[in-house]
């Protein structure tokens, strides 16, 4: 019967849930193997560097092109490195002590960490950030989560050439709070599916793209904060999630 069809439907999917927690674990777990070697790599890359700009090192008619590949090789660990590390913070379970949170740094982080989900799509990100330093009460690596989680849909969502993705920030002074609007110009989202997008495991992308957790989780996030999500799409015109979050007040 259709109950017991639900049943066993929700039981596969949270057994891919699980899955998804342990391979986080698991991640982690490589990331912080990777961080001895590389940082080996830098270390060693920095030393050749400076030995062969101080002149020490044998002078070859091919030391520009080598100083040049110790440049590239430096700055490539050195990324690689950022990256590793602020994975491992990102990963990391969060202690849940929400605080004064710059939003535009979050937000900037959570481009960095999607960098390679976006370039994959083709698609950019432009930033309209407020004048104002916007802080908000949260715990950060909680929102990171809510950004990488909209930036990775919005860039899924892109039209396959000339995908954008438009993050704008603004305040309101009257009720202190502060509104992120992340809007995408791909194929929006149909009416009838509106409603349903921040329903637990609703998807239309199919299994390839995930479980249809992203946006419970968002909007869960969000809703731990005191704030607030909801969508504005027409077919065809792009999908704008509008996001509010209370700015942070001295106590």
């Amino acid at each position: 019967g259709t109950v017991h069809e639900d049943s066993h439907v929700f039981e596969e999917r949270m057994a891919q849930a699980d899955k998804l927690a342990t391979f986080g674990q698991i991640a982690a777990g490589i990331v912080h193997e990777l961080n001895n070697p590389l940082t080996s790599i830098v270390a060693y890359s920095d030393y050749l560097i400076r030995k062969a700009v101080s002149g020490t090192d044998s002078q070859g008619p091919d030391e520009p092109e080598r100083l040049e590949s110790l440049r590239r090789i430096s700055e490539s660990a050195n990324r690689m490195l950022r990256f590793t590390r602020d994975f491992v913070a990102y990963a990391r379970p969060s202690s849940g002590v929400a605080g004064p949170v710059v939003l535009h740094g979050i937000i900037d982080q959570s481009v960095a960490f999607c960098e390679h989900v976006l370039a994959a799509a083709g698609v950019g990100v432009e930033k309209h950030y407020s004048p104002d330093v916007l802080a908000v009460r949260g715990v950060s690596e909680q929102l990171v989560q809510v950004f990488v989680n909209l930036l990775t849909n919005a860039s899924q969502a892109a039209p396959e050439r000339d995908g954008l993705i438009v993050v704008t920030t603004s305040l309101d002074p009257a009720t202190r709070r502060v509104h992120v609007v992340v809007e995408d110009n791909g194929s929006g989202i149909a009416a009838e599916h509106l409603r349903q997008v921040f329903l637990p495991f609703f998807t239309t992308k199919g299994n390839r793209h995930g479980t249809g957790l992203g946006l419970s989780i968002v909007k869960s996030i969000l809703e731990g904060h005191d704030g607030a999500i909801h969508v504005e799409s027409q077919p065809g015109r792009g999908a704008s999630f509008v996001l509010e979050l209370p700015a942070w007040r001295r106590p």
